[in-house]
C-alpha cells in the first residue's frame, strides 16, 4: 500500500490525472453514449428472428 506521503506527484506524468479526469467524466461519455444510441437503434439485419 502507498503511504500518503509518497503521493507528492512527483512521478513521471505527473499531469496525466489532471487531463484524465475532465476527458473520462466529461468528454468520453458523449461518443459511448452516441455509440450505444446508434448500436439500439439500429436495424437488426438477422433474417433468423421471425419477432
Amino acid at each position: 500500500m502507498a503511504d500518503f506521503s509518497e503521493l507528492t506527484g512527483a512521478y513521471a506524468a505527473s499531469w496525466l490525472p489532471w487531463i484524465m479526469i475532465p476527458l473520462v467524466f466529461y468528454i468520453l461519455p458523449f461518443p459511448i453514449f452516441a455509440l450505444v444510441f446508434l448500436w439500439i437503434e439500429r436495424e437488426d439485419s438477422d433474417p433468423n428472428l421471425d419477432t
